[in-house]
């Protein structure tokens, strides 16, 4: 059985006010209870923030977020570390789950950010597209396709806050937190008081995820390409507001100091913990036969890069699961309960060990995508996440009703696909993806859990 991680929410006052939601009881039986979760949840009923009080000497630190779920954790994981090491409250900007905004220089990812929305697709596009009495048919005509391409662009992303889907325990004991709501930065600089234009308002890093890196101290050997800001520096300015332009970059803190390194660890056991999310996981995982009682493996093949290369990546990652099927099979306990995946590859293939193998693909392929079709043929008792259409109802059932009450399920399908992929008694992923990356921590993270 799988245990279901929660999320707590808790404070600290460790020389700072820390906020803590309150729950009412309602709130806490709905949300919280494990004996409730999954039971007629159809919207994600966490609780918001008490009201955040500013000092006017507290100073801040933001950044803008870009591209897909992993390089914003990335983005996070950097962020906090950062905030936690300058001692400055993090302005948290919201996770963007659905479509991937790309990397762009400051300036203009600021615009685009900007265009996206907390609510209803309906209610923005409205708004910007007003309606005239005196417009002609063909101008009407014209509005209501405006109307359709706007609502589109809002419908394919939600902004969702990371604590409702991670758990922020550790940071909340560390770092003072401010949650935006969006990215509108008149209502970002209001809400802390400063002017935009005042000397030592704000100070921005603007350069590129590759182009720049902290340090503790000045380091000896670093290209002259590289633009450093040392901690110690950033610690004394009096500046109210850093401002980063993206903190991407698995090397982009580089710790120096003991204590440093330690919380940059432990930061590292980040997890996801909502509720609904681990009840569909933990379900799936049971169906393919329990923890650590099958294979998987990650195959990016649909965009960027990955697109280009795909049939190669493919093959590539056949071959490294048929040389380590046979090593590593040991390592794949044998499950005591006998599911009906199990009984249908058993059937299938009664003499064949390695071609009855259960195999999760996690994958942002389509099902029938002739790209992964070679895999499947090699072998057959391949499954992927739109294998379990009955697992994933609950999820389907979720809306994020504090960002525009949009459905969730659809966003969230990637990070069930991760973490059902890291249920594997072994994982095969190949390298040059973040996703598979964190894949591969969270496997080891619930190898830990286990011993």
């Amino acid at each position: 059985m799988l245990a279901v991680i929660f999320i707590v929410l808790e404070s600290s006052t460790i020389g700072k006010e820390y906020f803590q939601p309150s729950l009412s009881k309602e709130e806490s039986a709905v949300t919280w209870n494990s004996s409730r979760i999954g039971t007629n949840e159809k919207t994600d009923n966490f609780p918001e923030s008490k009201t955040e009080f500013h000092s006017d000497d507290e100073k801040y630190i933001t950044y803008l977020p870009h591209s897909g779920l992993n390089n914003q954790r990335i983005e996070l994981q950097n962020a906090i570390t950062v905030a936690y090491l300058l001692n400055r409250t993090l302005i948290l900007p919201p996770l963007i789950l659905g479509s991937r905004l790309a990397y762009a220089d400051f300036d203009r990812l600021t615009k685009k950010l900007a265009k996206l929305s907390a609510e209803r697709s309906k209610d923005v596009c409205e708004r910007i597209i007003k309606k005239k009495e005196s417009e002609t048919n063909e101008e009407s005509i014209r509005q209501k396709l405006n109307f359709k391409e706007c609502e589109k662009f809002h419908d394919a992303y939600a902004l969702y806050r990371w604590d409702r889907l991670f758990d922020f325990k550790f940071v909340r004991q560390h770092v003072r937190i401010i949650h935006r709501k969006d990215f509108n930065d008149t209502e970002l600089y209001k809400t802390i008081n400063i002017e935009k234009n005042t000397s030592n308002a704000i100070y921005y890093i603007k350069h590129g995820p590759h182009a720049h890196r902290f340090f503790e101290h000045t380091p000896k050997n670093i290209s002259s390409r590289v633009h450093i800001d040392l901690i110690s520096d950033l610690r004394n300015s009096s500046t109210k507001l850093i401002y980063v332009a993206s903190f991407f970059g698995p090397k982009r803190v580089v710790c120096q100091l003991p204590t440093s390194c330690e919380f940059i660890k432990k930061l590292q056991k980040f997890v996801p913990s909502h509720p609904v999310v681990h009840q569909v996981v933990n379900a799936i995982v049971e169906e393919l036969g329990g923890r650590f009682n099958f294979m998987s493996a990650h195959a990016r093949v649909n965009d960027g890069h990955f697109m280009r290369d795909r049939n190669n990546r493919v093959n590539r990652l056949i071959n490294k699961i048929k040389v380590g099927l046979t090593k590593d099979r040991k390592r794949i306990s044998k499950s005591t309960n006998i599911t009906r995946i199990q009984e249908e590859c058993t059937k299938r293939f009664p003499d064949d060990n390695r071609t009855r193998a259960i195999l999760y693909l996690a994958t942002d392929a389509p099902p029938h995508s002739p790209t992964i079709q070679p895999l499947i043929k090699e072998f057959p008792c391949t499954y992927t996440l739109s294998d379990f259409s009955k697992q994933l109802e609950p999820l389907l059932k979720l809306k994020n009703t504090r960002g525009g009450d949009k459905h969730l399920g659809k966003f969230l399908m990637p990070v069930v696909d991760l973490m059902v992929a890291a249920n594997g008694g072994k994982v095969y992923i190949l390298n040059r993806s973040t996703f598979g990356s964190y894949l591969m921590a969270y496997h080891r993270t619930l190898g830990k859990a286990k011993s």
